[in-house]
């Protein structure tokens, strides 16, 4: 008996672990700074808002960007190391290989390594923006106040 219920408490925690684990994650994020108006003194929301994704699926990863020229959250995609060549044609997708940096920097605040990579559409520079936690500043007006919007629904996918 006791041997049973073991198995039983190993199969519930394997597909909870399964069930509980996903690639990536969609939200809407929307600026809550205000913005003064030099002339009048007027204060006006930003409200600047944009639905942002991170992460990727079981056969791809991504890396999300916001890219200046293009004014908007941009997307890199590639296939997952490890990842058959045949099944991925088998099911009709193309392997694509991670995208190189097109340009390194280095950061004086961290002293880490900063890559840039090529926007998808225009080829100029953007830098990864590794998860929500690391976008807290609104990319039109550059405040503090730019979160995941806690009245919109986070999408997980896998």
């Amino acid at each position: 008996m006791k041997k049973a219920t073991t198995w039983l408490l190993v199969a519930l925690m394997a597909w909870w672990g399964l069930a509980t684990t996903h690639a990536g994650k969609i939200f809407t994020f929307v600026c809550s700074a205000t913005q003064t108006n030099p002339d009048t003194g007027e204060k006006t929301p930003c409200a600047f808002e944009s639905e942002v994704t991170f992460g990727g699926g079981k056969l791809s990863k991504t890396l999300t960007g916001f890219c200046w020229s293009c004014s908007r959250f941009v997307y890199l995609h590639w296939t997952r190391e490890g990842i058959d060549p045949k099944t991925m044609a088998a099911i009709g997708l193309e392997v694509v290989s991670k995208p190189s940096p097109i340009a390194t920097l280095w950061d004086g605040a961290t002293g880490k390594t900063l890559a840039l990579y090529p926007c998808p559409d225009c080829r100029k520079p953007i830098k990864e923006i590794v998860s929500e936690k690391h976008l807290k500043h609104c990319p039109k007006c550059r405040q503090s106040g730019f979160k995941p919007d806690p009245k919109q629904p986070m999408l997980i996918f896998d």
